[in-house]
């Protein structure tokens, strides 16, 4: 019967008033939806049809989280100050008020900023222009949780569009993509049926290793060492001569690499470089927890070297947060300015800093 299924969240909420177009910031894939909005509040969110990205999906967050989250009973929608121990709402003006004359005594390098990468760009750029200009602090954190993040001549390996996937004829994957962006997992899925290969390094098997051509499992934070033992075997087998100035470049440093040590079936190695190899161009995708790493250094010039010895015309880094991407390349010109966010908590600990400004979802 008609209306047996119902969303729990929104059972009694009735049809919408209206449409609203949005983009949904719950990671950093862009996909466009429709707020539905009643009596001026937001009950619950639809995918766009027409969206470039996203072609009408929506995974479980986007689809039900801003509805609820908005519009949620335990929101938060006026400030707060903390007042004998005890949090007191007030308003606006005396929040702000409040907030000024505290920091006025906090100018200098005992004030620091730690910025989020849901906020949107313009909003980045002011909180910069407050620590800089206004509390004299060069202690800015662009990136929140992103505490070590590293740089290639100050950018991430990033280029291509989503929507050029589908053309590739091979994809390189180090993420679970379909628990962490599932969107992408439609594009994956139509390159995959054009009869593009799929290579997966993973430490664990995820619902994408059951139909991977080529699976490697690897112990965590070995993705650098596999993807120097993927280009050394490229490179043996002939692949990529053309690109004969990067391969001079590279094969210094790939002599007496040892498979044995990685503890990985080799003959898997040799099936990756053979997919990937001969089947430009190639999709590179990886998961923003590789920055995170030990060897994230190591792990980001690793695969922009592996970029240019198969000519990918597509490589993503797969950010969780809404506007990590706009973050971090927004940074690029004042990165060597920028303190992360360890180094602020450790400034902290050790009473450097007396003042912090946190701002947006995260942290």
């Amino acid at each position: 019967p008609t209306g047996t299924l119902a969303e729990r969240a929104r059972k009694w909420e009735g049809l919408a008033d209206d449409l609203t177009s949005s983009t949904c910031p719950l990671c950093s894939m862009g996909c466009q939806i429709k707020l539905e909005t009643k009596g001026g509040r937001v009950i619950g969110a639809l995918p766009d049809p027409l969206g470039e990205i996203n072609n009408g999906q929506a995974c479980v967050k986007g689809r039900f989280a801003p509805g609820i989250i908005i519009s949620h009973k335990d929101r938060i929608k006026r400030p707060l100050i903390r007042r004998k121990g005890t949090l007191k709402e007030v308003k606006w003006n005396e929040a702000i008020d409040f907030a000024a004359s505290e920091l006025t005594g906090y100018r200098g390098r005992k004030f620091a900023f730690i910025s989020s990468p849901y906020c949107t760009n313009e909003e980045h750029y002011i909180f910069r222009k407050f620590t800089e200009k206004v509390m004299d602090s060069s202690k800015f954190s662009p990136m929140g949780i992103y505490q070590d993040i590293r740089y290639i001549d100050g950018q991430v390996p990033r280029w291509g569009s989503i929507t050029d996937i589908p053309y590739s004829n091979s994809v390189l994957i180090l993420a679970d993509v379909t628990t962490s962006h599932p969107v992408f997992g439609v594009w994956i899925t139509k390159a995959r049926a054009k009869g593009a290969k799929i290579v997966l390094i993973h430490p664990k098997k995820v619902s994408l290793s059951r139909w991977a051509d080529v699976f490697i499992q690897n112990h965590p934070s070995s993705e650098a060492f596999i993807l120097l033992h993927i280009m050394k075997s490229i490179l043996d087998d002939g692949f990529s001569e053309e690109n004969k100035r990067t391969l001079d470049k590279i094969k210094p440093f790939l002599k007496g690499l040892d498979s044995t040590s990685l503890k990985i079936d080799s003959q898997a190695i040799k099936e990756a470089a053979r997919c990937l190899g001969q089947g430009r161009p190639t999709t590179i995708l990886y998961s923003d927890s590789l920055f995170q790493q030990p060897r994230a250094k190591e792990f980001l010039y690793a695969i922009n070297n592996l970029s240019l010895i198969l000519d990918s015309e597509v490589v993503l880094p797969l950010f969780a947060e809404g506007n990590a991407v706009g973050q971090i390349f927004n940074s690029n010109n004042a990165h060597k300015r920028n303190m992360s966010y360890t180094q602020i908590m450790e400034e902290m600990e050790h009473g450097q800093i007396e003042a912090l400004y946190s701002i947006g979802g995260i942290p």
